[in-house]
């Protein structure tokens, strides 16, 4: 069963528990107003586990961190105890909501989390 709560920055760690790794072979585009599939190769590989920099896990750590620095929150989903995905909304002005997408990771575990097909 995947449940949801707040994560603290302490928990960011949690993120090499993330499996983000996908082959992607169809996605979709707004053309004239209408979503219409198309041909993709958007493979994700994990993160790398050592190391600085982009899609490394200090990279996206400190990503997420940067984000949390600006008061957004940071919600995890869970599968038993293992992390499966990072959502994150930042309040830009009352009552509107800004959803965010830095740390929208998710594995196939992961999108059952957040609710994808």
């Amino acid at each position: 069963m995947i449940t949801y709560r707040n994560l603290a920055e302490s928990d960011l760690i949690k993120m090499t528990e993330i499996d983000r790794s996908e082959i992607v072979r169809v996605g979709y585009e707004v053309r004239e107003g209408a979503l219409v599939e198309k041909d993709v190769m958007w493979d994700s590989p994990n993160f790398i586990p050592v190391g600085e920099g982009e899609h490394t896990v200090a990279g996206e750590i400190e990503f997420c961190r940067g984000h949390m620095a600006r008061n957004a929150i940071a919600i995890g989903g869970f599968d038993g105890e293992t992390l499966t995905a990072i959502g994150s909304s930042r309040q830009i002005s009352d009552p509107v909501w800004l959803s965010l997408p830095i740390c929208m990771l998710a594995g196939p575990t992961g999108e059952r989390a957040l609710g994808l097909p």
